[in-house]
């Protein structure tokens, strides 16, 4: 009887920070075909073209398949006065890190999806009436939930729910997992769809 041993492949960002080798806050994105930044430190609407620098300069707002781009990692790293990136369409990306600890994004409709990870490292992400789907959350920074809250499906969350409004509500679909959840807010609930 022969036995076969399985091989592991890791790029080598993935093998240094496995390793510990980089700093407990950088972000391993997957390799979009453009990398899209919010190009300052002032409020807007997720899906005005205006708002990103793209590298290559080509495509629009981040969105995979925007602009005949295949896909997009977007990065949310400005500094300077807070300022409030507005979610509120369907949205499909290669990666999303949220680095800036003067911004916020707010997710008020539509879904996000994204084909490797979310990653919140500073700032704020408020689901407020918006979907997550079939995606992988890591954040140092809990997801905030308010008023309706919104929808987690297929989602696996490497940190924490926060909920610290009255009444603040969140639906769990589709195996949806994470690893705590702050019910500070009076009468704040989590759903979980059969």
């Amino acid at each position: 009887m022969q036995y076969i041993k399985p091989v592991w492949l890791l790029s080598t960002a993935l093998a240094a920070a496995t390793a510990g080798l980089l700093h407990p806050s950088a972000t391993v994105l997957l390799a979009a075909n453009v990398t899209s930044t919010w190009n300052a430190a002032a409020s807007g609407n997720w899906n005005t073209d205006a708002k990103w620098t793209n590298a290559p300069a080509v495509g629009g707002f981040p969105n995979n398949g925007n602009g005949g781009v295949a896909t997009y990692d977007a990065i949310i790293n400005a500094i300077g006065p807070p300022y409030t990136v507005t979610l509120n369409t369907n949205v499909t990306l290669a990666d999303l890190a949220l680095s800036s600890a003067n911004a916020t994004v707010s997710h008020t409709s539509g879904t996000l999806t994204t084909i490797g990870a979310i990653n919140l490292a500073a700032g704020a992400f408020s689901l407020a009436g918006g979907t997550i789907a079939n995606s992988t959350v890591n954040a140092t920074v809990p997801i905030t939930l308010t008023g309706t809250g919104g929808t987690l499906t297929g989602v696996t969350v490497n940190g924490d729910l926060n909920f610290p409004d009255f009444n603040s509500k969140a639906l769990m679909a589709g195996g949806a997992t994470f690893t705590t959840a702050h019910l500070a807010g009076n009468y704040s609930a989590i759903g979980f769809a059969s």
